[in-house]
């Protein structure tokens, strides 16, 4: 319906479920992918309606940009999944409805949803380390290109944050959209984590910071496709 109404084809790429392998996945998307511009995003997130304008927006070659979200509790998920009208409606994003959810007893989720008003001065003023985001980051192909992609040796814990790091070897920078640019987080188990620290991820994004590690080994090229290909 999505593609019928705006005349944009839709592709659709997947892998058998076999362990943790979202690097791989998406090297494949980015190998579908005949877009000069790339904008990374998680299926367990909401979007705000002005999401994919703000990353557009605030593309440069010489930079990826470096986003946030606002990780909703067990009982306000369960509510969603009981009641998405809101959800559909675009109700979620006003402000009545995140203050009766309780979102707005959090200063640092209020900050985060006011992306037209707050935001922009937020995020010039957040103090927050800028790194690589999986679910709200952006970035032109041909810098992703560049790295070689994915690293898809890696297992969960900072998977994501490696890529990151290589690119700011290329000399692309991130830029915070932290506060312009909210995704809400719905909670769920992750039975694939044995910790929210991934020691050897960890080690090996320190390596390349002090080494200048541009391009990984086991990355698009390994996957036996090219970047742009059908």
């Amino acid at each position: 319906v999505a593609a019928a109404q705006t005349g944009r084809a839709l592709r659709h790429v997947r892998q058998r479920d076999d362990g943790f392998r979202k690097n791989r996945i998406l090297n494949i998307a980015i190998a579908s992918s005949t877009a000069e511009y790339l904008v990374f995003i998680d299926g367990d997130c909401l979007l705000h309606p002005g999401f994919i304008a703000r990353h557009i927006a605030c593309a440069r070659p010489d930079r990826y940009m470096s986003g946030g979200l606002v990780r909703m509790s067990p009982e306000l998920t369960r509510r969603i999944f009981a009641d998405p009208a809101p959800v559909h409606a675009g109700a979620i994003w006003g402000r009545p409805w995140q203050v009766e959810a309780g979102l707005w007893g959090n200063l640092h989720h209020r900050v985060k949803l006011m992306p037209e008003s707050a935001g922009p001065v937020f995020d010039r003023m957040s103090l927050a380390r800028k790194r690589w985001i999986g679910a709200n980051a952006s970035a032109y192909r041909e810098a992703i290109r560049r790295v070689n992609g994915f690293d898809m040796g890696l297992d969960y814990g900072a998977e994501d944050q490696e890529m990151g790091v290589r690119l700011e070897n290329t000399g692309v920078r991130p830029y915070s959209i932290r506060y312009t640019a909210p995704a809400l987080h719905l909670d769920h188990n992750r039975v694939y984590a044995a910790s929210k620290r991934n020691a050897a991820n960890i080690a090996l994004i320190r390596s390349h910071r002090a080494a200048g590690t541009q391009r990984t080994q086991n990355g698009l090229t390994e996957l036996g496709v090219q970047a742009g290909a059908a």
